[in-house]
């Protein structure tokens, strides 16, 4: 191949590569991941001491179905209040371990949401400016 050739697509193939990773699903080393919907039926809190002071901490625990029946687990992922956003009654997406089905992780948060739109935004932007200096040139 000409490396001229393979110098123009790399921002093609650069782009590319960031809208798939905006769209591959985490699962945080789940052995096994199943995705389904649960919905969050109380939370825990949790005292933690940082910096000489104690703050309280949250988590969902969630009602989902697996193949094995109904489960209800808490996450085990703590927030502080100010970041705590679930409510009785709200449906979230999570995925469990198909090994252990008592172990989720939440897969559709805030941070999950933020990384899909940088990828997005980075992998369509540059497609898009590539294509605008190829027409330009």
């Amino acid at each position: 191949m000409n490396l001229v050739l393979i110098l123009e697509l790399l921002p093609f193939l650069v782009g590319l590569s960031c809208v798939i990773l905006a769209f591959v699903p985490r699962h945080s080393g789940l052995k096994q991941p199943v995705f389904t919907n649960g919905e969050v039926v109380s939370h825990v809190t949790q005292k933690i001491y940082r910096n000489h002071s104690e703050t309280e901490m949250f988590a969902p625990v969630v009602k989902y179905n697996t193949e094995q029946g109904e489960h209800t687990a808490v996450s085990q992922h703590f927030v502080p209040e100010w970041q705590y956003a679930w409510k009785r009654g709200d449906q979230i997406r999570i995925c469990y371990s198909r090994v252990s089905p008592d172990q989720f992780r939440i897969c559709q948060d805030s941070k999950t949401q933020w990384r899909r739109i940088v990828l997005c935004t980075i992998g369509i932007g540059t497609i898009l400016a590539e294509i605008m200096l190829l027409l330009q040139y």
